[in-house]
């Protein structure tokens, strides 16, 4: 385990160096994809996410891409970061847990708090699809249909 946090930790290095190197946004753009690679079951790609790509990809009036801007710049991104990280320091924490000798009670508190973690995330999603939804046309709503987000 202690290798694999090694190998880890010199993975992020790497990238943190090479993004800074690079502009704010290629930097930023490289950060996300090895997280979203690294682990995708924190940072990878959800439904929203997809979905909202194709929403923005609309022909939107100026309002409606203030508001599905607001939605997600304002709203959605800080706070689905938020969770992510957390999620992330709970994966840190689990790995540090293979050391403990009382693993199971460890892993039980974990396991209880990424769920936490995860349905506050999954209503996060919810509550951005209700905002953005309605601020679409009848016509718009047609073209995108309404995501099913957690199966």
């Amino acid at each position: 385990m202690e290798i694999h946090r090694q190998i880890r930790d010199l993975n992020r290095s790497t990238v943190d160096a090479i993004a800074g190197a690079l502009s704010s946004d290629r930097g930023d753009d490289l950060r996300k994809r090895y997280l979203a690679s690294a682990y995708p079951g924190i940072y990878g790609q959800t439904r929203l996410d997809a979905w909202l790509d194709t929403v923005v990809a609309l022909e939107l009036a100026g309002s409606q891409r203030d508001g599905i801007s607001g939605a997600i710049h304002d709203y959605y991104n800080p706070y689905r970061h938020q969770y992510d990280l957390a999620l992330q320091a709970l994966k840190d924490r689990e790995e540090d847990a293979w050391k403990d000798v009382d693993l199971n009670r460890v892993n039980s508190k974990i396991s209880d708090e990424r769920a936490s973690l995860i349905k506050k995330r999954n209503d996060l999603m919810d509550d951005v699809l209700l905002v953005v939804w309605p601020i679409l046309t009848e016509q718009q709503q047609a073209k995108v249909g309404f995501p099913e987000l957690h199966k």
